[in-house]
């Protein structure tokens, strides 16, 4: 189904699949494809998403996340109903929306997208009549248009409210102040306590890595981390060599070096805007801990990865 509602923030490219459906205890869903999103709803019951990081979504909860790597989802208690929505999309808007779980007050939008998606769904089945019939035509094309529409406005609300967060104080009204709708990461840590000690371990290291991704250009520490995730120093140090094998700080600095081993192969930047982007005091402070972790400078790396093309 090709894209029909578009602007510049965001383009709404392709709506792959819509489906809402009870899930079945022990029936895993699978999604991996290149430049598309996984939007998922829960509307009752509970359900546990597994991929880069691991997430429960709970009722009236809504999280998208990139499926560029495998993503899969289950229900973990029974009479568990949700909406999954798989589209691609053009938009920096979509960085900020992955990987945060929203929670629902008014589900009256996702009711229309999930009814619009049976009506082009039911208009499908009706091809010949599709290519044959005029007013059948049209409908099936406006159908579509509101699909694109609903999803658009859909995303572009989340992004509001992503954005209300980063207001600066002068622009604050009570409304936004009053806005609880983005779930934190640490209310999502917090609720996994209460479900299990393996899948709060799990989660937190899980979040953790994606915070390190997001924060490459920073000089993170133990303890800034620790304060983030409103964790003890000494206990997110054993939590997180339990689960990876190998401390906090090689962990990122291992994130660092293979994002840069990944600039260089691409040839995008220079080594200075590598080290700057990476959060490296100094081109030299860059170039010595990369020498450290490959054994080549990173010019040598590069001339390297060119000779072998």
């Amino acid at each position: 189904m090709p894209g029909i509602f578009n602007f510049p923030y965001l383009n709404l490219n392709s709506i792959l699949t819509v489906n809402e459906q009870p899930q079945q205890l022990g029936a895993n869903h699978h999604y991996q494809q290149a430049q598309t999103y996984l939007l998922l709803y829960v509307k009752s019951g509970q359900v546990i998403l597994e991929g880069p990081s691991n997430y429960i979504v709970n009722p009236n909860e809504l999280l998208i996340v990139p499926t560029d790597k495998q993503v899969s989802f289950a229900a973990s208690v029974p009479e568990t109903t949700a909406l999954h929505l798989i589209f691609q999309a053009e938009s920096t808007a979509l960085n900020d929306l992955a990987y945060h779980t929203f929670s629902i007050a008014d589900s009256t939008l996702l009711t229309q997208i999930s009814r619009e998606s049976q009506e082009i769904a039911m208009l499908r089945s009706r091809k010949p009549e599709i290519a044959h019939d005029v007013e059948i035509g049209e409908f099936f094309t406006v159908s579509c248009a509101l699909l694109y529409a609903d999803v658009t406005r859909l995303l572009l609300t989340l992004s509001e409210q992503t954005i209300k967060t980063r207001l600066p104080e002068s622009v604050i009204t009570e409304q936004v102040k009053s806005d609880h709708s983005l779930i934190t990461t640490n209310q999502q840590l917090a609720y996994s306590k209460t479900v299990s000690g393996t899948l709060y371990k799990n989660l937190l290291v899980n979040q953790i890595i994606a915070y390190m991704h997001q924060n490459l250009n920073q000089t993170l520490t133990i303890d800034l981390i620790a304060q983030e995730f409103l964790v003890g120093s000494a206990n997110l140090k054993k939590i997180f060599k339990q689960e990876t094998g190998t401390s906090i700080m090689t962990y990122f600095k291992t994130i660092k070096i293979d994002t840069a081993k990944k600039w260089l192969a691409d040839h995008q930047k220079s080594i200075t805007e590598i080290a700057n982007q990476l959060g490296f005091s100094s081109s030299h402070h860059f170039s010595t801990a990369f020498k450290k972790s490959t054994g080549l400078s990173p010019t040598a790396y590069y001339k390297r990865l060119i000779m072998t093309k």
